[in-house]
């Protein structure tokens, strides 16, 4: 839920200046949403989902990368830098 995952991103020590209430983190459904667009790019670059390369530098709690991987996609760089 949001307020969970709001408590979570406050334990985050990040190393600039953040807003707790501006870090909000996307539930795994909204990658279900763009899981399709993915695997077409995906395909159109001959790659596999375990292979696309994803950037992520906005880092919240670092669910993003989870959320990913449990679809799948395993080649994601998200930092918290």
């Amino acid at each position: 839920d949001a307020a969970r995952l709001q408590a979570l991103a406050a334990t985050v020590e990040h190393p600039f200046e953040a807003d707790t209430a501006d870090h909000c983190e996307s539930p795994p459904e909204a990658y279900n949403d763009v899981v399709e667009m993915l695997d077409m790019l995906a395909a159109k670059l001959g790659k596999e989902r375990a292979t696309l390369a994803i950037y992520d530098p906005y880092f919240c709690a670092g669910a993003m990368k989870r959320h990913l991987a449990s679809l799948g996609f395993e080649n994601v760089y998200h930092k918290c830098e």
